[in-house]
């Protein structure tokens, strides 16, 4: 049993697609109109929590940030969405 070993198969990259959620579109409806109401309240939302539903929108979208990437078995390329990893590197 002194062959190579060799990688077990994994399941083939699918990219999220986060506007199809119910969660993303309860958000992306309703988030202007809710931040609204607070302000006419006089209970502003923290800033913090304002970028983080506003990140949450746009976290899996290409057009806000992408890397190609390439699977080491099959070679097949594909994109990702790197929101996340550009806002870190902004920070």
């Amino acid at each position: 049993m002194g062959g190579a070993i060799r990688p077990t198969p994994s399941r083939r990259y699918e990219r999220r697609r986060p506007k199809k959620t119910p969660l993303h579109k309860v958000v992306s409806e309703n988030l202007a109109s809710w931040l609204a109401w607070c302000d006419r309240k006089e209970q502003p939302v923290p800033g913090y929590v304002e970028e983080e539903f506003r990140g949450y929108l746009e976290c899996g979208l290409l057009c806000f940030g992408f890397a190609r990437a390439v699977c080491m078995t099959c070679r097949t390329g594909f994109v990702v969405a790197a929101r996340l990893l550009l806002r870190a590197l902004n920070t």
